[in-house]
């Protein structure tokens, strides 16, 4: 089993909630590997993920990667701890790729997966949580294997490009047209 996780790595991100997570996953017996993408921006991250390196856990820490698809062909779960978010462009890689996402309820992240089908949402902080999804998914393949499905299924209806387009040109032609009626009735005002 493969956990990984994109990003930058910092406290923000709920890294050190991850290693807390990994560690106790890997104290429980659950045979799994994390692979961390991305650069530290915080000692406290690189502390934590040292920490496991330390206890001989298997961590695989590759840095930045400026082409991410090869790496997701080789992940079972992607895991993003996230405390706060615009919108996590790493899910929907994931989801691309087939893989489930755990993420957490924070703002813009709880919109990245539809929990219990595309993934597991998870409460902002909670290690507890965030292991007990962690092992879900580790123990029951055809699972991971029917979310990472939705969520591919889910990332070419919704997100695709043409798609997003249409709905950002809609967007501002309603924004425009919203600007253009408030203007005549403030000019037709005596």
């Amino acid at each position: 089993m493969v956990i990984a996780f994109v990003g930058r790595m910092s406290r923000s991100k709920g890294v050190p909630e991850l290693c807390n997570a990994f560690e106790a996953l890997q104290s429980s017996g659950i045979a799994s590997k994390l692979l961390l993408v991305g650069d530290f921006e915080d000692e406290v991250s690189r502390e934590a993920v040292s920490r496991l390196s330390r206890q001989g856990l298997p961590v695989d820490v590759v840095g930045f990667v400026d082409d991410v698809r090869e790496l997701y062909g080789r992940v079972d779960v992607l895991c993003l701890p996230t405390h706060r978010e615009g919108f996590p462009n790493v899910v929907l890689e994931a989801a691309a790729a087939a893989v489930p996402a755990v993420t957490t309820r924070a703002t813009g992240a709880v919109d990245s997966v539809i929990d219990g089908v595309t993934g597991v949402l998870v409460p902002v902080g909670d290690t507890s949580a965030l292991v007990r999804a962690l092992a879900t998914l580790c123990a029951d393949g055809t699972l991971r294997r029917r979310m990472g499905t939705a969520a591919r299924q889910r990332v070419a209806e919704e997100f695709d490009r043409r798609r997003l387009w249409q709905l950002e040109g809609d967007f501002y032609l309603e924004i425009q047209s919203a600007s253009t009626r408030s203007n005549r009735r403030r000019s037709s005002r005596p």
